[in-house]
């Protein structure tokens, strides 16, 4: 199962789509991206975007206010296509360990905030 992606505005510039909006994690880090890399698959196709060409996908933690920053990172790597770029995810600048569920043992803070994103398209491609 891929991370699910909603979209919460589009801006339209002269030569790009970008694409605003939260990511819901799997669930479970490293089955669906395999060997490497591994990470939690991310279908950005399943947005109605009116492109198959992403340029950049960025991700990125909204931490509430008086709650403490977090030393996490999303790294998106793209796929063959927008439905099946990866993410890894690192912690305190370790990777999080392939096949671990994000709950339980896992670190807490990957599922505790809200997960953004942005990406940008070229459109009619």
């Amino acid at each position: 199962m891929a991370m699910k992606a909603v979209l919460s505005r589009i801006d339209h510039t002269k030569n790009r789509l970008i694409a605003f909006g939260t990511v819901t994690l799997s669930g479970n880090y490293g089955t669906s991206g395999g060997a490497l890399p591994h990470g939690d698959t991310l279908d950005l196709s399943q947005l109605g975007i009116a492109s198959n060409t992403l340029l950049r996908a960025t991700l990125y933690s909204t931490v509430p206010q008086g709650s403490a920053p977090l030393a996490d990172s999303y790294t998106y790597l793209p796929g063959t296509t927008p439905a099946n770029g990866v993410v890894q995810v690192s912690l305190a600048g370790t990777e999080f360990t392939p096949g671990n569920a994000y709950s339980g043992a896992s670190p807490t803070n990957v599922t505790g905030y809200v997960l953004n994103f942005e990406a940008s398209f070229i459109p009619g491609q």
